[in-house]
Formats: structure tokens, sequence, C-alpha cells
């Protein structure tokens, strides 16, 4: 029975803490200019949403369908548009927090689920009405289920991760980039003793690529109208990256001491999964689409390599260096690089103004203004 709380302590403490560092702000802001065209959807009949997906938004429109059933059961108000967010960051916080207890310990789970609220960009995206947070829930329970299903290849783990990884593209089609840290973890752990139950990965695969297809059919359709703001990569973007996933240069920095120093205290093998979970992904979305959130997602898996340094350090009596100070979660919402307007402001700011700023959603009705569906 102890040895169970042990099991259930880190995702447990992971969940609780991200739960109140973010939930505490919840609704100290006002609805900036994206979570605005997330109330403007959800807010619209279905026949209305399905049209606006046919021009505009078409993979978020799984979110805004989502948003659209709870604004219709719960009302219109900021809570409702951000408690799924909440709820959704809390549950991937845990999953880290699993994923480090099942690769270095109890010890080192906790501290990766405690890391996860102290960094910036999660505990934003875990206040913010946009599927981030939702695309970081699934993008690392598929990595979990992944590592579960490679030591114990049953089918039933496989389908399971499966659903998982369709539900990381339903909800951020550029999250599903870890997919290719997920080939390289597959050819790493077939190789040695070429186990053909690893097989069963690629139905699994295959299927929810076949039901994520539609939205990137759509996407690609969209993505010049709505990609048109993104810079290009540069040099300077790539050695900035840390602090700007992690809306903070130092925590972001930080970060990737600990997960260095993990390679001392962790078996190679399970490092290099987790160094390829970290890494593979942002070179994919980085490259794919310069998309700050969808690299984001790839953030997921620097604490439990920082929780599993931190966490071993400390067993050997090492100065800990996991004190990634829990303060700076309660980062400003204007910490990141697009222009952010309260609804205030874009009361003022028309379609033709927001086009002229180059503004992803500058089609979209403000959701204030009464009439708007």
């Amino acid at each position: 029975m102890g040895s169970r709380k042990s099991d259930l302590a880190p995702f447990g403490i992971g969940f609780a803490v991200m739960l109140v560092v973010a939930g505490y702000s919840l609704t100290s802001v006002p609805l900036d200019w994206d979570e605005g065209a997330t109330l403007s959807a959800a807010t619209r009949s279905f026949g209305e949403l399905i049209q606006l997906a046919s021009y505009k938004d078409a993979v978020i429109t799984p979110f805004y369908l989502v948003l659209h059933v709870l604004v219709t059961v719960c009302g219109e108000s900021d809570v409702v548009l951000r408690l799924p967010s909440l709820l959704a960051m809390a549950a991937g916080a845990g999953v880290t927090a699993e994923i480090g207890r099942r690769v270095a310990g109890p010890a080192a789970g906790i501290l990766a689920g405690i890391i996860c609220s102290a960094i910036p960009s999660l505990v934003f995206f875990a206040h913010t009405a946009r599927p981030y947070a939702f695309a970081f829930l699934f993008a690392t329970l598929s990595s979990l289920l992944l590592l579960t299903a490679v030591q114990t290849p049953t089918w039933w783990r496989w389908a399971g991760y499966g659903l998982c990884l369709a539900l990381t593209g339903i909800f951020h089609l550029v999250a599903l980039s870890v997919l290719a840290a997920h080939v390289v973890i597959l050819a790493m752990a077939w190789w040695p003793e070429r186990d053909r139950r690893l097989w069963r990965a690629l139905p699994a695969i295959g299927a929810a690529l076949v039901v994520v297809s539609p939205l990137i059919w759509l996407g690609r359709g969209q993505r010049y109208s709505q990609l048109h703001w993104v810079q290009t990569p540069t040099w300077k973007t790539v050695a900035e990256l840390p602090g700007d996933v992690a809306f903070s240069p130092a925590v972001g920095y930080l970060l990737l001491l600990l997960a260095v120093a993990a390679c001392f205290v962790l078996p190679t093998r399970r490092y290099v999964e987790l160094v390829a979970l970290s890494t593979v992904p942002v070179v994919v979305g980085h490259r794919g689409l310069a998309d700050r959130a969808g690299v984001g997602a790839a953030l997921r898996h620097l604490p439990p390599r920082a929780g599993c340094g931190a966490g071993r350090c400390h067993r050997h009596h090492r100065p800990s260096a996991c004190g990634c100070r829990v303060a700076v979660a309660r980062t400003r919402r204007g910490g990141r690089g697009s222009a952010r307007l309260p609804l205030a402001a874009c009361a003022e700011v028309g379609p033709a103004d927001a086009q002229r700023a180059g503004h992803p959603h500058h089609g979209l009705r403000h959701p204030r203004q009464r009439g708007h569906r």
C-alpha cells in the first residue's frame, strides 16, 4: 500500500502544484486577442464553426468545438474559457512527473513536476484559452505510453499510445513533431534484440496519422494566410530558443544545465531517449513552421531530465541545482513576443487595422461586440 502511494505521489504533487500556481492568477488578466478569437469561435453555432474552419483556423477547430460545448453548458465567462487549459496543463505536469519517476525514481519525478510550475511559459499556457495546454498534455502522455509500450509491447498499450498521438495532432499539429522523437526511440529499442512486437507501433502510428490527415490537408491550404506573420528562423533565434521557449532566458538556460547534469546520473539509453524527446521535436518544429508555441511543446521533456539531474544529485548529497524559484512562474502575461491586447483595446481595433498590423486573427469579429454571431 505504501509503495502504491509512493508511485502516485509524483503525479499528484505535480498536478496539485501546477493547479495552485497557475490557478491563482487564472482570471487576474483580461482575455487577450487570441483568447478573444477563441471566445468569438466558441460562441458561434456549430454550423458557423464549420464555415469558419473552411477558410480560417481549421487546425484549431477541435479545440473550438470543446469550448463551444462548455460555453453552451456552463455559460460565457473567463473561468469557463480558461479552466480546461488549467486542468490540462496540471495533468500534463503530473504526467511529466510520472515520466521522471519511471526514469529516475520518485524524488526525481516530484522535482520534475515542481519544475513544470516554475517555467513561465507553461504557467502562461495553463491560463490561456488556447489549445497549447491540451497539446502539452497529450504529447507528454503519448511519450509516457510509448516508453511503457516499448518495455511491454502489448496491443492495448499501443492502442492507448496511438489514441494519445492522434489527440496530440488534433489539438496542435506542430506538437505532432514529437512523433519524430518517438521514431528514434522505437529504432533504439528495436535494434539490439529485433523484437517483432515493436512493429505493433506502426498500425498505431498509421491510425493516428489517418485521423489527423483531414486537419493536415485543411491546414496546408490555410498555411499562407495563417502563418504569413511568422518570421523565418535565423541562427540568432536558435541561440535564443531556450529563453524564448521558457519565456525567460534565465529559466531556459538553467533547464539546459540541469538536463546536461542528468547525463552523469542516468543510464545511457534512458538519457538518450530523453534527449531525443527534448531536441528532435524542437528541430523538426523549428525548421518546419518556426511556431513558438509548437516548438514550446517540446519543452515538456526538459523537466524530467532536469528533475533527474537534480534529484539524483540530491540523493548523492551534492548541491541540488533544482532551485528554479517558483516565483518566476508568476510571469507577466505580456512575456510573449507577439503583441498582446486586452479586450478593451481590441474593441477599438477593426479588421482593417488588424490586417495592417499583420495579426493572424484579423478576420474574426470581436467577441464583446453583441451580435457577433
